[in-house]
């Protein structure tokens, strides 16, 4: 969801927090620039879920404070880059065999942040 940083005397330390859409923003992204056309259906439902896995969890509840969306989403944006960059050498440099081993990933970490999200909305304490 959210990745924050905490001061612990002079070092700054990334939470954990927020790595499992971070991941699968990764893993999307890599499927996108190996397998889809910009243009086609698909590419457009893929652009869409990318937006969405991208953004939209700054606004999902969470017992943490939010960081400034600018910050954030410069670090979304930066991964999306990179898994981009990854896609794009996975569509020529890997054999057919392993090209399918982005969206195999993105299923299992899918599955994993579906976990890590739905945890996280049981255990949501109410306001008293």
């Amino acid at each position: 969801m959210r990745h924050e940083t905490t001061n612990t005397g002079n070092t700054k330390h990334l939470s954990l927090f927020g790595i499992d859409t971070a991941i699968v923003l990764f893993l999307l992204s890599v499927e996108f620039a190996r397998a889809a056309r910009f243009t086609s259906p698909d590419g457009i439902v893929m652009s869409a879920a990318i937006l969405a896995v991208a953004f939209l969890p700054y606004f999902f509840p969470s017992i943490f404070e939010r960081p400034a969306f600018g910050k954030w989403a410069a670090g979304r944006v930066v991964v999306l880059a990179s898994g981009m960059l990854v896609g794009g050498g996975f569509s020529f440099a890997m054999p057919e065999l392993a090209k399918t081993l982005p969206m195999a990933l993105l299923i299992v970490a899918v599955l994993g942040s579906f976990a890590v999200q739905s945890y996280g909305l049981i255990k949501l304490d109410p306001a008293n």
